[in-house]
């Protein structure tokens, strides 16, 4: 009790608690539906708050987190796609291979930069910054977003990711 709380673990609090309020406070009219999608939501998004804050600390992407997380995406998904969006289920299929195979392209083009500057470096660079973990929750995205839904994904994944390194440079 007398520990200092740290600024992660508050923050996750905070926005555990904030959100379910926010989406609550929303809706303007309660409905089996829109709560039914609105606690999805929740659960999706603390799945990836969970991914994001193992990564954030460990550098790591565990892949116990990632089974979990499809075991709950997916058939999120499909009904999501189905009965809100009124869209085939295919879709998130799709997006799942698209959002994998962009995220193992720039996973090789890691392997491949850091390839080249090994050989005009005296000290060699082992650690390669997009790991296969980042590849399997790209396939996470693309599984929730769906097809076109993945390409906005990405491109805000990618510009959210270079401000937040930014800020932990």
């Amino acid at each position: 009790c007398t520990k200092k709380i740290r600024i992660r673990v508050l923050t996750v609090q905070i926005i555990s608690i904030i959100l379910p309020l926010a989406i609550a406070f929303s809706i303007k009219k309660f409905t089996v539906d829109t709560y039914l999608f609105s606690l999805l939501f929740i659960v999706i998004f603390h799945c990836l708050l969970l991914i994001f804050i193992i990564d954030l600390e460990y550098k790591v992407i565990s892949y116990l987190t990632c089974v979990v997380s499809v075991i709950v995406i997916a058939p999120v998904s499909i009904v999501r796609a189905i009965t809100f969006l009124h869209r085939n289920w295919t879709d998130h299929v799709l997006g799942l291979l698209i959002g994998a195979a962009i995220c193992a392209g720039i996973y090789g083009l890691g392997f491949l930069f850091v390839r080249i500057i090994n050989t005009r470096r005296k000290v060699k660079m082992e650690e390669v910054a997009f790991g296969f973990g980042d590849v399997i929750l790209g396939g996470i995205l693309g599984l929730w977003t769906g097809y076109p839904g993945i390409l906005i994904c990405m491109v805000l994944a990618i510009i959210v990711g270079g401000f937040v390194s930014l800020i932990f440079l």
